[in-house]
């Protein structure tokens, strides 16, 4: 009989890597995993860092479609391996979503008018219940006031309940070990949310809404595009035992369906996303507007279009991700 095996890719995006995540999600519905080789060290993975310190990686590039063995290019080149995507499945995609990858990188330099390249690996492996090995490498981890676990990790006692946010990790939707995740939720975590609203855009799994709820907001909208995320939002909603009440709502659509204005709006979205939504924020936004999932390179891009209507109250980093907190500047009369 033959054993079950599953498939292993291991991306690397040197430019406009959330765009290519979001590529991948939308093709393949499946869960992306990014990790560098810190990470692999911390989990003690010696037979992936093996496999991919040692490896051929296969390289395409725009300028030049014919792939090259890069062994010794990333031996010279160590930076590349700082971060890298990881995406599993049980069916064997090498041939189908590598050309669609290499097609969408020309279509990229098509319409931005800039060369593109990626770098990937993949193995298959004998299946030793991969599910159960990726639950044991989900930690639970601390974000401000906010301990996030996953259901099959106890709370400590010393964490008190309501500070507690229970995620089941799935597909790349906000498990707080993200670095753009887990800034929004420090950020969160010093505000006085009490008897105030709140609009979540881009909830993804739910957990900064849950973290609004808990804060105590009053009234609370959340929203995404994605109709797979408004069901995850929903199902962590009851996972939390957090009530959604009359004036709560769960909306899938972007916030052109949404009217009203918020005391606080908090958007873990991508940089473009987040600049084609200016406008929309300042219609919808009364007081406070947190953004993250902005990488460096595109900061500056994006305060030069929120500077009309905002001001800057606190800039965080970690790595290349930027969070942002801005008040609403108000019209004078």
């Amino acid at each position: 009989m033959l054993k079950p095996m599953y498939y292993e890719f291991f991306f690397i995006f040197p430019k406009e890597r959330e765009l290519f995540e979001s590529f991948l999600l939308d093709t393949t519905h499946l869960a992306l995993e990014e990790s560098s080789l810190e990470d692999l060290k911390a989990f003690d993975d010696k037979e992936t860092i093996e496999f991919i310190s040692q490896s051929s990686w296969h390289y395409f590039a725009t300028h030049d479609p014919l792939k090259k063995d890069l062994k010794e290019h990333l031996k010279e080149k160590p930076p590349y391996l700082k971060n890298f995507v990881i995406l599993r499945s049980e069916e064997n995609l090498n041939n189908s979503l590598i050309l669609a990858l290499e097609a969408f990188c020309l279509n990229l330099k098509q319409n931005l008018q800039n060369e593109f390249d990626f770098f990937y690996l993949s193995r298959n492996l004998a299946s030793k219940d991969w599910l159960e090995a990726y639950k044991q490498a989900i930690l639970p981890v601390q974000c401000a006031k906010f301990y996030i676990h996953p259901s099959w990790h106890q709370k400590p006692s010393h964490v008190v309940t309501n500070d507690c946010i229970m995620i089941d990790p799935a597909l790349a939707f906000g498990s707080g070990h993200h670095e753009s995740t887990s800034m929004c939720l420090e950020l969160l975590s010093n505000l006085d949310l009490k008897r105030k609203n709140a609009l979540d855009v881009g909830c993804g799994s739910g957990i900064l809404s849950i973290a609004l709820k808990k804060q105590g907001v009053s009234a609370l909208v959340a929203c995404d595009t994605d109709s797979l995320a408004v069901e995850e939002t929903l199902k962590n909603f009851s996972l939390n035992q957090i009530p959604l009440l009359a004036q709560d709502k769960v909306i899938y659509g972007s916030t052109q369906k949404i009217e009203g204005r918020f005391d606080v709006i908090v958007a873990n979205l991508v940089a473009d996303v987040i600049k084609s939504l200016y406008s929309e924020f300042v219609r919808l936004c009364n007081h406070t507007l947190i953004l993250s999932g902005i990488l460096e390179t595109h900061l500056n891009s994006v305060l030069q279009i929120y500077y009309n209507g905002f001001e800057i109250l606190e800039q965080r980093q970690r790595n290349e991700w930027v969070a942002l907190k801005l008040l609403k500047k108000q019209p004078i009369n």
